[in-house]
C-alpha cells in the first residue's frame, strides 16, 4: 500500500510506475495536510500498529528520510471506517526510521518539517513496528538479513544465505486490511 509521489525517482528504483498523483502534478507539500483513509480488515497485530510512512529525500544529507506517524494509528474493524491522519511537522506524533549500520548512506533522519515540506518519495502504510524473532541462534541479528518466507522475496532482492537467517513467523502480524481510497486535503 503505497504511492510513489515524485517522477524524478531514479531511473532504477524498485517498482517505478506513473501514477495519478504524478500525472496531475499533486504537490508534495504535505504539511499540516489531512489524509483520509477509509478501510476495514481483520488483524492480529502481534505489537504491531498500522502507520502512516512519509519518505522524502530533502538535500540535507545525501540519504532520503522516512518516517512513521507513530502518534496517530489507523484503527483496523471489520467493518467499513473513514479515519483522519493531521500530518503536522510536530516531532512527538513521528518516528524517524533511521537506517541500520550498513545501509546510513541511503537513509537517514533529517528535519522533520524539510520532510513533510516535500514528500517527495512516496507515502505507504506499515506495520511497525515488526517483533523479529531469529528461529535458531543467530549472533549478531542486526548485522544479518531476516530471511523472508518462501515465495515473499521482493523482485530483485537477493540475500546470500551467509547473510541471512530464518525467522519466527508466529511472532508476526498476521491478517487482512482492505484500503477502499484514501483523500488528501492540503493545507490553506
Amino acid at each position: 500500500m503505497y504511492l510513489y509521489t515524485s517522477k524524478d525517482l531514479p531511473k532504477d528504483h524498485l517498482g517505478r510506475i506513473a501514477n495519478r498523483f504524478i500525472e496531475q502534478e499533486k504537490s508534495t507539500d504535505l504539511t499540516d495536510a489531512k489524509l483520509t483513509v477509509r478501510l476495514r480488515g481483520q488483524m492480529d497485530f502481534q505489537g504491531s500498529q498500522l502507520l502512516l510512512l512519509v519518505q522524502a529525500h530533502t538535500g540535507e544529507t545525501t540519504a532520503n528520510s522516512a518516517y512513521v506517524l507513530s502518534g496517530q494509528p489507523l484503527r483496523i474493524e471489520r467493518a467499513w471506517s473513514e479515519q483522519t491522519l493531521t500530518l503536522n511537522a510536530d516531532s512527538t506524533q513521528w518516528t524517524c526510521l533511521g537506517a541500520r549500520w550498513d545501509l546510513t548512506d541511503r537513509y537517514g533522519c533529517a528535519d522533520l518539517g524539510s520532510v513533510l515540506k516535500d514528500v517527495n518519495v512516496n507515502i505507504m502504510f506499515v506495520l511497525f513496528p515488526l517483533k523479529i524473532v531469529p528461529a535458531g541462534n543467530v549472533s549478531e541479528p542486526h548485522r544479518l538479513y531476516p530471511s523472508p518466507g518462501p515465495g515473499e522475496k521482493p523482485p530483485g532482492v537477493k540475500f546470500p544465505p551467509s547473510e541471512s537467517y530464518e525467522i519466527k513467523r508466529e511472532f508476526l502480524p498476521k491478517g487482512i486490511v482492505m484500503v477502499d481510497w484514501v483523500k488528501i486535503e492540503y493545507s490553506g
